[in-house]
């Protein structure tokens, strides 16, 4: 699902990423910093204001997209350590993206409430079947799970299921948001699985809901990857800085290595023959840090030294 406020603030993301990359080609290596990092306070604030499902989602969504802006600045200011160090520390003071547990109750009343709406505009009708279908997107073999047109308690049948999907998934969601991901996802899935598998089925619109529920736990672990591999590669490069050669390991760095939100465990790092490679294992857990197309700008950067 889409919304018009999602559109706008990825519109104002990109924007300042195509600033970012304008001040950067000028080599005004400060200013294409500030740009950046207001983007990143741009995401934390909408999360901080607005804490429904929606809103951090759409504020994961723009975090995503300025952190490539913030990433271009590192690698094209490597040379220059006051802007580095500057940017380091400011990465440092930006919080990781809000926990999506705590949108997820009002987001379930409000569409428990869409859902008795729906009830009372269809049972108006000759056919109510013509109210439940304006809600999807596709036409819906409605004759295949016995329903029937102009039978009243068609409606009914159509919300109890509707109902019984949406809380079943929210209660796991619930739960499963509360805990970290790499935790939380072992009791969702299941319930994955079983509202996957309803997907051609009437009531499948409500289910995606508490489908996309279930899932945001992945996306917020994602956000938060994204967030602490430029972080710490950041902080890497403020090492370079000072010491001409990348670290070895990054307790050289840390005290408390950022902690991996897919498995729990230290982002990983290797140093390369010329840079180095940070990574999250992603929600595969097998993920090794060498490029491929499905992690290209997801999970890991590998800057080059300069010769």
């Amino acid at each position: 699902m889409d919304f018009p406020q999602k559109a706008v603030l990825r519109g104002q993301a990109r924007w300042i990423l195509a600033r970012t990359t304008l001040l950067l080609a000028e080599r005004r290596y400060a200013e294409a910093a500030k740009n950046a990092l207001m983007g990143l306070k741009f995401a934390h604030l909408s999360e901080k204001e607005n804490p429904t499902l929606i809103d951090l989602l759409v504020a994961q969504a723009v975090r995503a997209i300025v952190l490539k802006g913030v990433q271009k600045v590192l690698y094209e200011a490597r040379d220059v350590p006051d802007v580095v160090e500057e940017l380091a520390k400011e990465l440092e003071r930006v919080p990781l993206p809000a926990p999506m547990s705590q949108a997820v109750p009002v987001e379930t009343l409000m569409k428990l409430n869409f859902l008795q709406d729906i009830k009372a505009n269809a049972l108006t009708k000759k056919n109510p079947l013509e109210v439940l279908g304006e809600i999807r997107d596709a036409k819906v073999n409605w004759k295949r799970y016995g329903y029937i047109s102009k039978d009243k308690s068609a409606v009914d049948r159509y919300c109890a299921l509707s109902e019984a999907y949406l809380l079943q998934g929210m209660r796991v969601a619930l739960k499963s948001l509360a805990e970290p991901y790499y935790l939380g996802i072992k009791g969702a899935r299941p319930m994955i699985a079983k509202l996957e598998a309803h997907a051609d089925a009437p009531e499948s619109f409500f289910a995606d809901i508490a489908l996309n529920c279930l899932k945001s736990g992945r996306n917020r672990a994602s956000a938060v990857a994204k967030q602490s591999v430029t972080t710490i590669m950041a902080q890497v490069m403020v090492w370079k800085t000072r010491h001409g050669h990348f670290p070895d390991n990054l307790t050289e760095i840390y005290k408390e290595v950022p902690v991996d939100p897919f498995d729990g465990k230290p982002m990983r790092y290797r140093k390369e023959e010329d840079g180095f490679t940070v990574w999250s294992v992603g929600e595969t857990l097998k993920y090794d840090g060498h490029a491929t197309k499905q992690y290209e700008n997801v999970l890991y950067f590998h800057p080059p030294t300069t010769k």
